[in-house]
């Protein structure tokens, strides 16, 4: 009743326009996507070049054999992100909550799981490295290289597991831009130390594992002095026995941040065999180019993905509901850019790509069309129905686990049904019957699940904010923004069960802290600040972007400084006040995004 009566008072009093933009936390989650986007982009460079310069320099064996064990390298990888993926967006929910103690724990889970992941195929690998590359090749050339290519890429494992901790926790801790830089950092050593391993020291496929690790080195090198020091906030703890309690509770949440990439990997495997069978001629360069063409998009999905659950994932720590609603539809807004982008390209330029895959014949070009444009529609509406999966992550896993098998089992069955009853060649109008299956079966879960929990982001992007009681809006860098947003703290103060010396006091503070941004920026845009009130305390929030500031906040009293005979300035005494009118106050920098926590008790 009592958050009724404040939005309709808030609503007839004060000018609606100024409620929370969301332009902070958006542009927060675009920078963050940027630097996520390039993570993605910068290692498929490295492996490209790494193949061309194998297959130039030391030929097509060589080139095999790395080929060869890459299935099993890529499983292995998959398995060491899976215990670092979904338990850094848990601390990333951690953090926005203030609960480190949870966050050192799933740290530390990551790393002593991750290790595990890496050491025990390592260990067997080194052991029976000659039984391995039998069983992969009898080629007696390339069952030599294999050999030769098996021992460094074990080690390389233990490196791995440690770059993929480091890179997710470093990015949970809001520092994603520093994990571009060791990432591109790692790109430059592999491919120079490709080259010069083949050119000058004259080695063989070792090389190429050698790099790999040579590369991981530096990517940890560059991060280790970001690891340990005072702006990474989460550390690691004795393991026990309830780190395998966490990893219990939390094994489908965790598989569902990963899920889409195995759901692709069974789902390509599926349509190759479905394609050999009905197929068997050209079929298999026209699923190739498909193929191909779909994957493009996914390092800038993925990316923009990715970046979205870390920000999403503070916000849900922080109790931002609003900011995460906003980035929801940005996200939303994205992804559909992007797919329609590149679907448009495809349609508009389907014999060029023929052409660019090597296709050469009129008949071979013109075979790539229909193909190509059906495919093209079931990538588009899988994709954007993919984000549906994302915003279920936090808090129904179950919804993204299921969607993602759909999407590996449905398609091969709708193809099968497509080939068997309108013939071989039109198998692939069953890309289109499955895309017809994704919309009906996101609008039936969406409007079963979102209905009921209020936390999952609903697919439509409705607006749905929490029932607590809170004031949240953004503030131009003016002066007539300040007195218009008082008038709204005021307000907001007024229907809080707050004594009149509290409310005094958060009063002084919300102008105090407005007037000092306002002081040090000179720039357009806004700054965010939200007030919540709990059942015990009221919290204050206020985000800008922008470079890291000084967290300290001066002891000095002001008798100290009239001590000294010098009276403080403006700022000095601005954070006088907000340090002695406040009980709790925290500052962090994540995501680009200067944060500052306040707490009143009421008692």
């Amino acid at each position: 009743m009592k958050k009724r009566i404040f939005d309709c008072v808030l609503k007839h009093k004060v000018d609606d326009q100024q409620i929370r933009s969301g332009e902070v936390v958006v542009r927060s989650m675009l920078s963050t996507q940027v630097a996520c986007v390039l993570n993605y982009l910068a290692p498929q460079l490295a492996i490209f070049l790494n193949s061309m310069m194998v297959s130039q320099f030391l030929g097509v064996d060589s080139f095999k054999a790395t080929a060869a064990f890459n299935p099993i390298a890529g499983m292995i990888m998959m398995l060491i992100n899976l215990c670092n993926l979904g338990p850094s967006l848990q601390t990333g929910t951690a953090y926005g909550k203030l609960d480190f103690n949870s966050a050192n724990k799933l740290l530390t889970f990551s790393t002593v799981s991750s290790v595990l992941v890496a050491v025990i195929p390592a260990i067997v690998i080194l052991t029976f490295r000659s039984g391995i590359a039998g069983m992969m090749t009898s080629d007696p050339v390339v069952l030599g290289n294999l050999y030769s290519y098996l021992a460094p890429i074990a080690i390389y494992f233990l490196f791995d597991a440690t770059v993929s901790v480091m890179n997710a926790y470093v990015t949970a801790a809001g520092h994603a831009d520093k994990v571009t830089r060791a990432t591109f950092v790692s790109v430059f050593v592999n491919i120079i130390s490709v080259f010069l391993l083949i050119k000058v020291a004259h080695l063989g496929v070792e090389s190429v594992g050698i790099a790999m690790c040579l590369s991981s080195a530096s990517n940890i090198l560059v991060l280790l002095p970001v690891a340990f020091s005072k702006e990474f906030p989460f550390h690691f703890v004795t393991p026990t026995l309830e780190l395998f309690t966490i990893f219990r509770k939390n094994i489908l949440l965790w598989t569902s941040v990963i899920s889409s990439s195995i759901s692709n990997a069974i789902f390509q495997f599926l349509v190759n065999i479905l394609i050999l069978y009905f197929l068997p001629f050209d079929g298999l360069f026209v699923w190739g180019v498909c193929l191909q063409a779909i994957s493009m998009p996914l390092c800038f999905t993925a990316g923009v993905a990715d970046a979205y659950m870390y920000v999403d994932a503070f916000l849900l720590g922080e109790g931002d509901s609003v900011g995460r609603f906003r980035i929801a539809k940005a996200y939303f807004l994205e992804i559909c850019l992007i797919l329609m982008l590149f679907a448009v390209v495809y349609v508009c330029f389907t014999d060029n790509i023929a052409m660019l895959f090597g296709a050469k014949s009129i008949e071979l070009i013109h075979s790539v069309r229909m193909p190509l444009m059906c495919v093209t529609c079931f990538f588009v509406v899988r994709d954007i129905a993919t984000t549906f999966g994302v915003f279920s992550i936090q808090r129904k896993p179950i919804i993204k686990v299921v969607q993602d098998a759909i999407t590996c089992l449905i398609p091969p069955l709708m193809i099968m049904v497509a080939a068997i009853t309108l013939g071989n060649g039109n198998l692939w109008y069953g890309f289109v019957a499955t895309s017809i299956l994704f919309v009906v079966y996101v609008v039936v879960v969406n409007a079963i699940c979102c209905h009921k929990d209020r936390n999952i982001v609903p697919y439509f992007l409705l607006d749905r904010f929490s029932e607590t009681v809170n004031l949240d809006v953004s503030v131009s860098y003016t002066l007539e923004s300040l007195e218009e947003n008082m008038e709204r703290i005021r307000l907001f103060l007024s229907v809080c069960e707050v004594s009149e010396d509290l409310s005094k006091r958060i009063e002084i503070c919300c102008e105090e802290l407005m007037n000092n941004i306002i002081g040090t920026k000179n720039k357009k845009g806004t700054f965010d600040m939200r007030l919540s009130e709990g059942s015990d305390n009221l919290c204050l929030f206020a985000t800008n972007l922008g470079k890291p500031v000084s967290p300290a906040i001066p002891n000095n009293l002001v008798e100290e400084y009239v001590e000294n005979g010098r009276i403080p300035d403006a700022k000095e005494l601005s954070l006088f006040y907000i340090k002695n009118y406040s009980d709790k106050q925290e500052y962090h920098y994540v995501h680009g995004m200067n944060i500052l926590y306040l707490q009143f008790d009421k008692k």
